[in-house]
Order: structure tokens, then C-alpha cells, then sequence
């Protein structure tokens, strides 16, 4: 300790205040000692620190690029988490780590998570167990879009374990500027398929590149934010909850399948205009054609089936939901809706239309979105643009209408437009 440092108090001795950094040699026990020495003599201090380690922790070593000869970034262990030297050179690396466990019954072969900027990636597999059997070293590819990019790494599985988890910035001086936008529209009742789909386009900013045929066939496009763009043309009345989340994992195998032939990074946007049931209880089900015969749970796309589908898919989702409230079951229109923990590379954003009269044709989230894109770009601006958009709607329709917005922080940040 810096004894320059001490100061006299009031009662006329000296007093000094200092931080130490300690690291503790064991779990379990340890004894700090202080001891402090005069012309008077010594006296010693002693207390009993008890460190509990996490379970299972994430360990980060180094980055590399994927060159033969390839270049090779050393992660540093700081008070504030693991940095990086340097910039990286290129958007496409090995990003080289261990997860370690306390107790080696507990070591398992869990999939490591990686999403980058609310983006997911594909999930690496745990290796073979070195000289320490306690640790199981994994690698994973990142691809990074941007200058400044937010890494996060999670062991699935284990992700309610406070070691199981971490996040660090990586600086690229060549982000990959690939992005890719994929679109799924479905139109439950008596919906206007073509207007759907210009309305859908227009929402993103999109220019159609080409017209498709059939009705399940893809319209592709472009946008200012986005090279590549495909749209897979709406779904209008006939389909049954397999259809539903079948078309949406459709879509998502074709994402798994771009992302590994070719960097870059994909945005999936589902769009449904429908009618909801919420049961007892608040869980809410997105119907379908056969809702007018069988109960919600049957008929209808609950949110955990959502939920289900899209954790452990790759790139980022954003759900915009349009529905009207059916007051045929379920508690009244003003319970409170038990909408499932979104994945952090997943947003939604809900609106639902609790009158009995039909919604006029501004108080639609599509309209909303469109005109919050407009001067914007990040998520998070034309999130916090609907919210305002829907304050205004409030006054007009007292009780008839809720936004349920749910965006991961992780995803603030997602480029959707060019402002």
C-alpha cells in the first residue's frame, strides 16, 4: 500500500483508503491478512473470504483468420471482460475458446452460442477433452458486419448459469456489407393477398427485382439496406397451424443454408395479419383456417411454438403481428397477454385490435412500420417511432387497441433501412 497516501483526521490520527486487487488462490476458504507497522509496533487484521466459482464458465483464447498462414489475435482478460489488441483485418474469422466446469460429473456436450450484433451464428460444437478434463475447447466462425461489433457467446442449455455466458467488442477494419433480407407473409380471413405484398415491400423499403408465378413461389427485391432480398408470396386463408410454422422453417433452413455457403448476414421478418384466441391464463394463439371449428390449442400457432422454432435458428428475427382479439374464448380483451421470453436475436412487435368494429386502414402495424422506416434506420429509432404512433392511436381509440413491443437490446442496433 502507498502509505504517502494517509491523511490525518480529526481525532488527530491518520486514516488511508485503498483498493487492492486480490486474486484468490481457491475456491472455498481463503484468509486475507493485513498487517500495519509503525514506530509503535504492529498490529494485524485477518478475515475469511469464501469464493463460490460458477458451475460451468466460458473462456475465451483467440481469434484467427482463416488463411493457411493465418493471422492470430490473442485474447486479453481485463477488469471489464476479454479485449482485443487491434483491429481485425477481415469480417470472416475463427473466434478459438474453452468451456471449463467446476466439477468434472457435470461436463457435458453442450452447443456454444455465438451471435454477433443480434445476428446468431452457427452454433460450434464442443471438442474432446485435453489434459485437464474439466474443459472442453470449442471454435466458432464469425462473420462481422461493422466497424465496432457486440460478441456474444452462451453454452445453450446452460444459459441460466451466470458463468455460462459473456460478451465482448471485436473492432474489424473490413466488415462483410453482405446483408440479406428474408420475408414471410400470411393473411388469415378475408385478406387482399397482392395489396399484402406491396404493402409488405413497402414496409422495408422494397423494390421487386422480378415476378414469381406460382402463388407459393418467391418475389425477390432489393433495398437500400439490403443487396438481397426474397419474399415469399403471401399465404391467404387456407392454412392450418403445420402450415404456419412449416413455411416458417422453410425459410429458415434456406437461411442455414445461404449463411454457410456464402458470408454475410440475414434479417427474417414474418409479417401475419390474423385473428388471435388468448386462453386463461394469458397464452396467446396466432388462428388459422381451421380456427372457426376447433380450440385455440388446436387450431392456432401458440407464442412458445414461436418461440420454439426461432431459438436456436441463425441470423436475426423480427415478428410483426397483426391481429384482431377474438372474443369467442379466452378471458375478456383487456387480460394481460403471457407472451414467451423472446430468444436475443428475436423482436416483436404486436398489435391487436380489441373492437368489435373493423380497424381503419391507418391503425395497422405494416402502415406503421413503413412510415417509422422513414428517416431511420436502426430497429431500435423505428421501435421507439411506433411507440409514439401508437400513444396518438390511444386517444383515438380509448381501449381498442394494445402494442405489445418486445426487442432485445441485442437487437437495437439491426439495420432495416437507410434513413
Amino acid at each position: 500500500l502507498d502509505v504517502e497516501r494517509q491523511a490525518a483526521d480529526r481525532e488527530g490520527g491518520f486514516r488511508m483508503e485503498q483498493h487492492v486487487k486480490v486474486e484468490l488462490p481457491s475456491s472455498g476458504p481463503n484468509v486475507l491478512s493485513l498487517m500495519a507497522t509503525n514506530e509503535g509496533g504492529s498490529q494485524q487484521k485477518e478475515m475469511t473470504v469464501v469464493y463460490l466459482p460458477p458451475p460451468v464458465e466460458v473462456l475465451i483464447d483467440r481469434i484467427e483468420t482463416p488463411e493457411p498462414d493465418g493471422k492470430m489475435l490473442v485474447a486479453e482478460l481485463k477488469d471489464d471482460g476479454y479485449q482485443f489488441a487491434r483491429p481485425l483485418s477481415r469480417g470472416d474469422v475463427w473466434l478459438y475458446g474453452r468451456v471449463r466446469w467446476t466439477d468434472v460429473a457435470q461436463v457435458g456436450a453442450y452447443p456454444v452460442a455465438v451471435t454477433i450484433n443480434g445476428y446468431s451464428q452457427l452454433p460450434a460444437t464442443l471438442g474432446a477433452a485435453g489434459d485437464n478434463p474439466r474443459e472442453r475447447p470449442w471454435k466458432a466462425q464469425l462473420w462481422l458486419d461493422r466497424k465496432n461489433n457486440r460478441v456474444e457467446v452462451s453454452v445453450l442449455d446452460l444459459v441460466r448459469d451466470r458463468g455460462s455466458r459473456l460478451s465482448f467488442e471485436v473492432r474489424c477494419d473490413a466488415p462483410l456489407e453482405k446483408r440479406r433480407l428474408h420475408m414471410l407473409v400470411i393473411g388469415i380471413g378475408d385478406v387482399d393477398g397482392e395489396r399484402l405484398e406491396r404493402d409488405a415491400l413497402a414496409a422495408v423499403q422494397g423494390m421487386s427485382a422480378e415476378k414469381g408465378g406460382a402463388t407459393d413461389s418467391l418475389t425477390r427485391f432489393t433495398t437500400p439496406a439490403f443487396a438481397f432480398g426474397e419474399l415469399r408470396r403471401p399465404r391467404i386463408r387456407e392454412i392450418d397451424p403445420a402450415g404456419l410454422t412449416g413455411r416458417v422453417m422453410t425459410m429458415l433452413r434456406e437461411i442455414r443454408r445461404k449463411h454457410a455457403g456464402e458470408p454475410g448476414t440475414d434479417l427474417f421478418i414474418l409479417y401475419y395479419r390474423g385473428l388471435e384466441a388468448v386462453e386463461e391464463g394469458g397464452r396467446f394463439y396466432l388462428q388459422t383456417s381451421l380456427s372457426n371449428d376447433l380450440e385455440a390449442s388446436l387450431s392456432g400457432v401458440s407464442g412458445d411454438e414461436l418461440e420454439q422454432v426461432f431459438e436456436r435458428s441463425l441470423g436475426a428475427h423480427l415478428c410483426l403481428l397483426d391481429v384482431k382479439r377474438s372474443q369467442r374464448r379466452g378471458p375478456p380483451s383487456t387480460s394481460p397477454i403471457n407472451a414467451p421470453s423472446s430468444p436475443q436475436h428475436t423482436g416483436i412487435l404486436r398489435s391487436a385490435w380489441l373492437r368489435a368494429d373493423d380497424r381503419p386502414d391507418d391503425a395497422w402495424l405494416l402502415v406503421w412500420f413503413r412510415e417509422a422506416v422513414t428517416g431511420r434506420s436502426r430497429l431500435g429509432d423505428i421501435r421507439t417511432a411506433i411507440d409514439k404512433v401508437y400513444q396518438d392511436y390511444q386517444g383515438r381509440f380509448p381501449g381498442g387497441l394494445v402494442l405489445d413491443a418486445r426487442i432485445p437490446q441485442t437487437l437495437d442496433d439491426v439495420v432495416l433501412a437507410e434513413p
